[in-house]
């Protein structure tokens, strides 16, 4: 009984959509408007999409709503019966204009080869019915550029977020070998979700064409039509290049369009169109001429970097504007990061002041480090001063028992025989000897320590052995020694002082071992060890002063001026991960962060000034001629190393140094203004 039902009921919805269907032939105007009853149903017969598709084909678009219009064109918000989307279509106003009508279909050609997220995208062209021209594309919604800048809750990141997506979009039609020709606000569509499309491209022609259809007067040599939509020149005044506004035809480039591209940044920055106080005419001159009020008259708080960013874009020269699109999106990209940009001058104080805010998190975590480690240190000297106090109690009270000591010895002694008196008072010299040659090895490990922090090894080794003959246990002249061994790349020595020494923990330790264990320890050295030497100072952390002595050890002084210069470069690759391999090129980036490595290599000028405080032995040469010395020098050592320069020319001196250490000083003696940079 079911089943029978069943049959009945199908049959019955058979009959009711062939009836559905037979009417929809007799329609000419059918719509995809179907309700969700009509879907199911369809579905459940197997009718529905392919016959509506079918009906449409012969008039596939709906009648639409105006929703813009301009000279040229106007658009239509229309619906595709095949598709059933809505979309944008574009109607020409003036049909029966060849010219026009070729125009409007170049620029449907020219959107339709463009396949970027940011290009707005071409479905369809043609005739319509009425042999009227058409193209449909995406229906855009949201707003214009224009409309959102001047919207005041919209923020320059967020401004300049859209403009990285617009230099893509244009970057991509230069690739393609397609210029734009009339980028500006008005022509970028901000979709509600964020989205950026770059639209009308009616102007848009092949990379490197001369403007063939640009109109003038010939005696005044002004154009006569100054606008975009169907004008006669190719561009907007404020927005078009100067070659576009010239009364020249101009090889017209993908420059045109990077000029645009800083007009856009220009009105963004200031929310003004370049030169819209003035008439189009005079406009358009201005444009010619390069006379753009600048952005910080306009708009003070604009950043510097995209000020210059700006200017760069809009350079009167094309040759002085960015190479390419994607060359200013670079520098776009390095304003975003913190990073400087190509297009500003950053000063020394502008990079720091840059670096701190890129790395803010860090900056602090530093600066708190050391506010604890300095509150560390007073706490801790604080203590030693105390427990130092305690030493000396104690002493005071062992010298009074001592003392107490000596004068009952005294009285005890005078009973004995005078060859016991005799003996003891030998016995008291050699003790008053010994303690004596102890307190006075501290002060030769001092002297040896000053002769090797001033590059002198061998007399800091002479010294330290003195030390140790007065004193064979003392921890600090080993340790010197190991040092000054370590200097003069004498590994098995090292390795002995520092074990002597109970200094285990030393990172100098390892080092020296693995050095013994791939080259052992030959007198003779090469340059390969003391590369290799560097990289252990990079894996091991060295301070400063071991890097110096190694520059500064005799032991290198058989390196030549070239192989000097070569471990200048590699040393400052391992430090600072640099990929260059020329010395010339890398110079001031080794003068700036590790002016040692300059050390006799033929360099005849030193900018000191860009360290507060160094040692300034790398100096020494033949080849010096001008040094700007640091602000913090020591007088006699600094006055011995500009000695030691015998073709010294020029000096120049902080105005806090006292002059009179270098009265004698037979050079230019100049200060720190007068050093041009």
């Amino acid at each position: 009984m079911l089943q029978i039902d069943l049959q009945k009921l199908y049959l019955t919805l058979s009959l009711i959509q062939k009836d559905k269907v037979s009417k929809m032939e007799e329609k000419e105007d059918f719509s995809l408007d179907r309700s969700l009853g009509d879907l199911f149903f369809d579905e459940a017969m197997g009718y529905g999409l392919a016959d509506d598709i079918k009906s449409a084909q012969n008039n596939r678009y709906s009648e639409g709503t105006l929703i813009a219009k301009g000279g040229m064109k106007s658009i239509f918000n229309v619906v595709d019966k095949i598709t059933g989307r809505e979309v944008a279509k574009a109607m020409l106003i003036n049909p029966q204009d060849p010219d026009k009508v070729e125009r409007f279909f170049h620029e449907a050609r020219i959107c339709a080869s463009l396949e970027h997220p940011n290009i707005v995208p071409v479905y369809d062209t043609g005739y319509d019915q009425e042999r009227n021209p058409y193209f449909t594309m995406r229906l855009l919604g949201g707003e214009t550029l224009q409309n959102k800048v001047k919207q005041s809750e919209s923020s320059t990141a967020d401004l300049i977020d859209i403009f990285v997506k617009i230099c893509d979009a244009v970057s991509y039609a230069h690739s393609q070998g397609i210029i734009h020709r009339d980028l500006k606000p008005d022509n970028i569509q901000i979709g509600d979700f964020g989205e950026v499309q770059v639209c009308d491209w009616g102007l848009a022609c092949r990379d490197g064409i001369k403007d063939e259809d640009t109109i003038f007067d010939d005696e005044t040599k002004e154009f006569i039509l100054p606008v975009t939509l169907d004008g006669m020149i190719k561009g907007t005044p404020g927005y078009m290049s100067p070659e576009q506004a010239s009364a020249e035809k101009r090889e017209l480039t993908a420059f045109s369009d990077i000029y645009s591209l800083g007009a856009i940044l220009y009105y963004i920055l200031t929310k003004k169109t370049p030169l819209d106080e003035f008439s189009a005419r005079v406009a358009i001159k201005k444009t010619r001429d390069g006379e753009v009020k600048p952005v910080k008259e306009v708009n003070p708080n604009a950043s510097n970097s995209l000020i210059a960013i700006c200017e760069k874009a809009m350079a009167l020269k094309p040759e002085d504007r960015y190479q390419s699109v994607e060359e200013l999106k670079a520098d776009i990209v390095k304003y975003q990061h913190g990073f400087p940009t190509a297009a500003e001058a950053a000063s020394t104080w502008s990079s720091t002041r840059m670096f701190l805010k890129r790395n803010q998190k860090s900056v602090f975590l530093i600066c708190s480090f050391f506010i604890i480690f300095n509150l560390a240190s007073v706490w801790f000297l604080i203590n030693i001063s105390h427990k130092e106090k305690e030493a000396r109690r104690a002493a005071k009270l062992a010298q009074d028992s001592e003392r107490q000591a000596i004068e009952t010895l005294e009285k005890l002694m005078k009973s004995e025989k005078q060859a016991r008196q005799a003996l003891g008072d030998l016995k008291n010299m050699t003790q008053e000897k010994v303690a004596a040659s102890i307190q006075a090895a501290p002060r030769f490990v001092r002297i040896a320590n000053m002769y090797r922090t001033q590059f002198e090894p061998y007399k800091a080794l002479e010294n330290a052995q003195q030390a140790l003959a007065l004193d064979p246990n003392s921890k600090e002249a080993k340790t010197c020694m190991a040092k000054v061994y370590y200097t003069l790349m004498n590994y098995n020595e090292a390795i002995h002082y520092l074990t002597i020494a109970d200094n285990v923990h030393s990172m100098l330790l390892p080092a020296m071992k693995e050095m013994l264990n791939k080259f052992g320890n030959s007198k003779t050295k090469t340059y390969d060890e003391v590369l290799y030497l560097m990289k252990l100072h990079r894996k091991y952390n060295f301070g400063n002063s071991y890097l110096e002595g190694l520059i500064y050890s005799p032991s290198l002084n058989f390196l030549t001026e070239s192989q000097r210069r070569k471990l200048a470069v590699e040393t400052y690759k391992f430090y600072y991960n640099s990929k260059g391999t020329d010395f010339s090129l890398m110079q001031d980036k080794i003068e700036r962060y590790i002016p040692q490595l300059l050390y006799a290599t033929g360099v005849k000028e030193f900018n000191l000034k860009l360290h507060k405080r160094i040692k300034t032995h790398l100096i020494r040469g033949l080849n010096t001629e001008i040094v700007v010395l640091p602000e913090i020098i020591v007088g006699s050592a600094t006055l011995k190393d500009l000695e030691a320069c015998p073709n010294l020319k020029k000096v120049y001196f902080s105005p806090k140094t006292n002059m009179q250490t270098y009265e004698n000083l037979k050079v230019e003696k100049l200060e720190y203004k007068d050093f041009a940079q």
